[in-house]
């Protein structure tokens, strides 16, 4: 099992090789704010609603209806779940997490005269991703393996010019070998004769850690007590780092391999820049009207990855070794997302002092994210996220009982599915809070429910695919105070 040595060439053009594709941008694009405390317990239903410091980011024109300065202050706790189920056999994965939710600070200036009511700044830190996850998959596949999937990958590329992060790596720990120099096919040990022979334990674990947020420069005013327009600036920041682990072992009895890991690690540093635009009416004491536009966040992502492969064999070679361990190099590369847009619309009922009602609807177009680089154009993930992304529609209802200052809260919220093989995000969630002179406390629920088909790798044919249901638990206390 002699290997052809990689020439330093065949290694630099395979750095290139290694593709961020059309899910990476997703992953950036999909934005799930947390808010304060009652926000949160209501669904972020504030489109229409406004005068709450976690609406900012949701509708500018929330700021405006402020009518005294405000800080808060919100902490939060997730548990978040990953069940799978794969060809029977079912795992848990669970991570547990504090985070900062949401930090605001608003100033309301009231003019001396005139039709506008208040000018008010703000300054609203907002979490609107959590990444923290810890996902375990494992199952006896017997219609497949990754194996097969290096192979087809590697079919008609010469040894020198193999990936540099995966196939490469599988030639030389001997997953791989050529059986036809002259049309350069390939086979693995599954392939041997009367093969192949499948029926492997098939395990992957994957520790994914970081956050998104959004500090948001906001301005709101109020004019006439009927008309509420907001503006913000958003600074977006985000990292992600994912940890995997993939492992085949249990093989037949006629294969000679014991098993191999393949393990993957990616670090992510984004950052970029988008633009809110808001409008609340007043056309009735009791109602209010809210429009608001997210403009598309302008992101920058350093993107970090490397692999390895390691096999392990019943039978030594000539030098007694039965172990192979090859690693990647590093590859550090720079690339672009554009996200979609956000366009939404509420409604909210204010009943006196007891009641208030909101309900919200918003359009988001994933198939308009984009992807690009100094030195490429993207143009087949482009493709890809034009032909097989959605088109989202998603809805927030809440509701606020005011009971002598003591206020019970609910909330649902709907997020549809941004790629087929993705389900749509539920979401319920309920709390209570109180509000005194100068100062109010806040306590918040929400259960996410979501789920998706999972592939281990590029699957073929009829392979099973995993099924995972994701169930995050995040509590939330908002400590604020007027001034």
């Amino acid at each position: 099992m002699k290997k052809v040595i990689l020439t330093f060439l065949g290694l630099l053009l395979s750095l290139f090789m290694v593709a961020q594709n059309e899910f990476d941008a997703l992953r950036f694009s999909q934005i799930y704010y947390y808010g304060t405390a009652r926000s949160m317990a209501m669904g972020n239903a504030f489109t229409g609603l406004g005068a709450d410091p976690g609406a900012i980011v949701y509708n500018p024109a929330a700021l405006a209806l402020k009518r005294e300065s405000d800080f808060s202050f919100t902490p939060g706790f997730k548990m978040g779940q990953a069940l799978s189920n794969f060809n029977g056999t079912s795992r848990n994965g669970i991570r547990y997490r504090f985070t900062l939710n949401n930090l605001s600070l608003c100033f309301v200036t009231r003019p001396k005269s005139g039709l506008i009511k208040n000018v008010n700044f703000g300054i609203a830190y907002n979490r609107i991703k959590d990444f923290n996850q810890r996902l375990w998959i494992e199952g006896v596949n017997d219609k497949g393996s990754m194996l097969d999937d290096f192979m087809y990958n590697a079919d008609g590329t010469d040894p020198d010019n193999l990936n540099a992060f995966d196939t490469y790596l599988a030639y030389w720990t001997y997953l791989l070998d050529v059986s036809d120099s002259s049309t350069m096919t390939y086979t693995n040990p599954l392939w041997v004769s009367g093969g192949p022979y499948y029926g492997e334990n098939q395990r992957k674990i994957v520790k994914s850690s970081g956050y998104g947020s959004s500090l948001d420069f906001a301005a709101g005013m109020n004019i006439g007590d009927f008309l509420y327009m907001g503006m913000s600036v958003a600074s977006i920041g985000m990292r992600y780092s994912s940890l995997s682990e993939y492992t085949e072992s249990g093989f037949n009895q006629a294969v000679d391999l014991k098993d191999f890991k393949f393990n993957e690690s990616l670090r992510d540093n984004v950052n970029g820049i988008g633009i809110k635009l808001g409008l609340i009416f007043t056309p009735l004491r009791y109602l209010r009207l809210g429009i608001a536009a997210q403009t598309p966040y302008f992101l920058t992502v350093k993107d970090v990855y490397y692999s390895s492969i390691e096999s392990n064999w019943y039978t030594p070679d000539a030098d007694g070794n039965t172990n192979y361990l090859e690693k990647s190099p590093i590859n550090t590369y720079v690339y672009h997302v554009t996200t979609p847009w956000h366009m939404s619309m509420g409604i909210g009922l204010i009943v006196g002092k007891i009641l208030a009602l909101g309900a919200d609807y918003e359009m988001v177009d994933y198939t308009s994210i984009r992807m690009k680089a100094d030195d490429y154009d993207f143009a087949y993930e482009n493709t890809n996220i034009q032909k097989n992304f959605n088109r989202t529609q998603n809805i927030r209802f809440g509701a606020d009982l005011n009971l002598r200052g003591f206020h019970l809260r609910a909330g649902y919220s709907y997020y549809g599915s941004a790629f087929d093989r993705i389900k749509p995000v539920t979401v319920i969630s309920g709390g209570f809070g109180y509000r005194g002179p100068g100062f109010y406390v806040d306590l918040g629920v929400q259960q996410s429910l979501s789920g998706e088909k999972y592939w281990l790798y590029v699957p073929y044919e009829d392979e099973p695919m995993p099924d995972v249901q994701y169930k995050n638990l995040m509590v939330a206390l908002t400590l604020g105070t007027h001034f």
